[in-house]
Parts: structure tokens; C-alpha cells; sequence
């Protein structure tokens, strides 16, 4: 199975998260709020399908966490993204781009939504940055610089 960030058009993705990507029958989530812990927001495709699902469930309120800082941020003019085999490159439609910012994100979707900062992203895998690619999430090129 392929991750549906993964997939190479986004007709692709949408159809991985229709047999992938559903609420459990069993659980009731009438007039509660959900709390979603994922991984990133890279295009937006995830977060605007289960939180459609979960409005659709009845769900009152839901805040969506991101374990990764915006992904395919724009710094100083340049556009960013993974240029080192992830098929997310700078030319990419990322969601903080395409929506206008978290809140155009949080305006599409309808969740409140919450990144973890660089710092607390770098803390909480416990590696040093100056050992790490985050090019797509706003660090420097890691085979060259401006």
C-alpha cells in the first residue's frame, strides 16, 4: 500500500483515501470534539476528506495537530520542498500555499489547526538540526546555499 501523499497525480491520492481513509461504524461522534494527530499537511488532500467525514458524523468541533511545521513554505521569494527523492518538490501545490496561510486552511476545512514549531519539532525527534534535511519545511538547501 502506498501512502497517498505518495501518489504521483491527485486524482490518485483522492482515490487511495476512498478505500483508505473512513470513520469506524461503532463509534458515535455526535456532538463531540475531535482531536486529529497527524504526521503533516503536505496538499491538503487528508486533512479536507476527514474532517468532511467528520463534520458529516456530527462531529461539533475538531482540531487537527501537525506533527510537522508548514510544509512547502515560501522563504524569502523561494519556494521550498524535497528536491532529494519525496515526490513533494518546490513547484508542488502545498496546502499552507494554495489556502492562504493556516487560517485558509482552517477556513477550507473547518478544523482548527495546530503545527508544532521548528524547535519543538527538533526537540521532540531529539537530532540536531545541523543533521537534518528540513528543507521542505523551510531550512536551508542541504547541498547548497544562496
Amino acid at each position: 500500500q502506498v501512502r497517498s501523499f505518495m501518489q504521483s497525480k491527485q486524482e490518485h491520492r483522492e482515490n487511495s483515501l476512498k478505500s483508505n481513509l473512513y470513520l469506524l461504524d461503532n463509534v458515535d461522534l455526535k456532538g463531540k470534539v475531535a482531536v486529529v494527530i497527524d504526521d503533516s499537511i503536505v496538499r491538503g488532500t487528508v486533512i479536507e476528506d476527514a474532517v468532511s467525514k467528520c463534520l458529516q458524523a456530527g462531529v461539533r468541533k475538531i482540531y487537527w495537530l501537525s506533527g510537522t511545521p508548514p510544509i512547502g513554505v515560501i522563504v524569502n521569494g523561494e519556494p521550498h520542498g524535497c528536491e532529494s527523492g519525496v515526490d513533494m518538490p518546490p513547484t508542488d501545490i502545498f496546502a499552507i500555499n494554495r489556502y492562504g496561510g493556516i487560517e485558509g486552511i482552517e477556513r477550507r476545512t473547518g478544523a482548527k489547526v495546530y503545527y508544532i514549531s521548528h524547535e519543538g519539532m527538533f526537540e521532540a525527534i531529539g537530532i540536531p538540526k545541523e543533521q537534518l534535511c528540513y528543507y521542505c519545511i523551510g531550512g536551508p538547501h542541504p547541498f547548497y546555499s544562496k
